[in-house]
């Protein structure tokens, strides 16, 4: 009967070599040092950014971060001013920081996060072409977002209905805006302002200014 030979092999893993620290006073002292100490300040903007991502973070962008943030997903530059002012009024009626989750995936993405303790991110459609309207889906929704979505209960899609209805319907403008274009309309018609649109134009000249 032939023997078992058993060979047991010591395997021997070889330690990093730590850096060896130049002597003080010197240049490469100086050179590790700064090395170091910018490596450290990564390690900390990289904590920082990744905790200020987060739905219940405390930090908040500044105006032109924010901006910056909501041009990401808005394409109209007017679109991303007007979101901007109305996401500082919705975050504030609501209680919550306009953190960078805010202004990346919404308000009421923001809440229900909030709510269930679990991001809710937007899943953004760019370039998504809507009837009868000459900006983009995302731009829109983003106004819905940060307007009106926490106001009332209305969907975006009856959103989109009431926008189209403003613009098409000078009566039913002024019942939303709660004025009286009745003896307006009636003048302009009777000057030939057949049009809907021009008549609302000239309706909102003909209309005192709020004040």
């Amino acid at each position: 009967m032939s023997e078992e030979v058993v060979v047991q092999l010591d395997i021997v893993v070889a330690e990093p070599k730590k850096k060896k620290v130049p002597p003080p006073g010197t240049d490469e002292y100086r050179a590790y040092t700064k090395a170091k100490v910018q490596k450290h300040r990564e390690r900390v903007q990289v904590k920082e950014q990744a905790n200020s991502e987060k739905y219940n973070s405390e930090i908040v962008p500044t105006k032109a971060g924010a901006k910056e943030i909501l041009g990401r997903r808005i394409e109209n530059s007017h679109v991303v001013d007007t979101c901007y002012d109305l996401g500082l009024i919705a975050a504030e009626r609501n209680k919550i920081p306009p953190n960078r989750f805010f202004w990346t995936n919404g308000l009421q993405n923001t809440l229900v996060s909030l709510r269930d303790k679990k991001e809710q991110l937007l899943v953004p459609g760019p370039n998504a072409e809507v009837p009868n309207e000459v900006i983009f889906h995302d731009d829109l929704f983003a106004l819905y977002d940060y307007s009106i979505s926490w106001r009332d209960q209305i969907t975006f899609i009856e959103f989109l209905a009431l926008r189209h209805v403003c613009k098409t319907d000078a009566l039913q403008l002024g019942l939303i805006l709660g004025k009286d274009f009745t003896n307006t309309l009636m003048a302009l018609t009777l000057h030939g302002a057949t049009s809907i649109r021009s008549s609302i134009r000239l309706c909102a000249l003909d209309t005192p200014r709020s004040r």
